[in-house]
């Protein structure tokens, strides 16, 4: 078992791919069901789902990002190798339309499995931001094998701003494994482990950072 290390003959002109989002770009409300995303490429950020960016100009509406009882494997990005959820300011003249309950990013039920970067940055299968205000939640979700040339190999979690929240309930993180710090998670902001039906697992992940 283990993290899919990139074939270095393999690069990113191999394949179709797209800035942000290589699948989707997640503006309105998403919610998806029974799906694979698979084999999908950005060469920036979200390599299957990208949450773009919110400001205080930001003149649509956003809406939630639920993904159930799926599984998104083998996706590749620079930034969060799976999903990339930039900056969320809600700025106060935002609020009401985008409050900060539709900033939400949930999965319940998933396989995330040999997720990867295809640079020295971070986050081989879940990436937040800087400065993101809003909240993740993993219910019963399998994170495993994901691959980051940076940190965070599975979720690098960068919320130290706002008041923002990364809630894991009854889920798995094995084999995952980071060229930096966190090989499985990488914080820079509060986590919630919650336990409802089974335990939480975070095992057999490896960092090889130097310092």
């Amino acid at each position: 078992n283990g993290a899919r290390i990139p074939n270095p003959s393999v690069t990113i002109d191999d394949y179709l791919d797209f800035n942000n989002g290589g699948l989707i770009c997640a503006v309105g409300e998403v919610q998806l069901q029974y799906v694979w995303l698979y084999d999908c490429v950005a060469t920036d950020r979200g390599g299957a789902i990208y949450r773009p960016a919110q400001t205080a100009s930001t003149n649509y509406k956003y809406g939630k990002v639920i993904v159930k009882n799926s599984k998104i494997t083998n996706n590749m990005a620079s930034y969060g190798g799976a999903i990339m959820i930039d900056r969320q300011y809600a700025e106060s003249e935002d609020a009401t339309n985008n409050p900060r309950v539709n900033c939400l990013v949930q999965l319940q039920d998933c396989y995330i499995n040999n997720n990867i970067t295809i640079s020295d940055s971070d986050a081989g299968a879940i990436r937040a931001c800087p400065d993101v205000l809003g909240n993740l939640y993993l219910l019963r979700c399998e994170v495993h094998c994901n691959y980051s040339y940076g940190s965070g190999a599975a979720i690098y979690w960068n919320a130290r701003a706002y008041d923002a929240s990364l809630v894991i309930e009854d889920s798995a993180f094995r084999y995952n494994h980071s060229r930096g710090h966190g090989g499985a998670i990488m914080l820079e902001g509060p986590v919630d482990f919650r336990q409802t039906s089974r335990r939480n697992f975070i095992e057999y992940n490896v960092a090889d950072c130097e310092g």
